[in-house]
């Protein structure tokens, strides 16, 4: 009886996962959100983006889903590790390409500054609001238009 019920349950959850983006379950008063797509809760595929001896430079795109508010964007994440065992700086310049048209090519507002101890990695966490670990990339929503063609990190500087 137990294995026809735990079968049971198994196919109702992967009925869910076929038919709907994402699951929600209701508990008393709270609702966890588990989204079925990739997203940060389930896993990044990093790329490296620049490496050298002393620094490594990692994104990866992720799916950010906030129901509550209305959000469903795509956006791209940021890792930077310390490959040595000293405290260092890491500087750099990104520009962001909408279409055609370059955010960060004039050099306002693309100037990062990072300070990582011996072999520490920073990356992006839920939430986070500092620019350094994250880009916009796309709304599902359509709400926003523009779309994220393409990034460039530039003037990589570790003191």
């Amino acid at each position: 009886m137990k294995m026809k019920t735990l079968l049971v349950i198994g196919l109702f959850f992967s009925c869910l996962t076929i038919f709907s983006n994402e699951i929600v379950f209701p508990i008393k008063t709270t609702t966890i959100y588990i989204p079925t797509h990739k997203n940060i809760f389930l896993g990044k595929n990093w790329k490296i983006e620049f490496q050298n001896s002393e620094i490594k430079i990692e994104s990866a795109i992720v799916n950010l889903t906030q129901p509550k508010d209305g959000i469903s964007h795509e956006i791209v994440i940021f890792r930077y590790t310390n490959l040595t065992q000293k405290n260092i700086s890491l500087s750099f310049n990104r520009s962001s390409y909408y279409g055609n048209v370059c955010y960060g090519c004039d050099g306002k507002e693309s100037q990062f500054k990072l300070d990582l101890k011996p072999g520490q990695a920073l990356e992006y966490k839920e939430g986070e609001r500092n620019k350094t670990f994250y880009l916009f990339s796309k709304d599902f929503t359509g709400t926003i238009k523009k779309e994220l063609s393409k990034f460039e990190i530039t003037n990589i500087v570790v003191q």
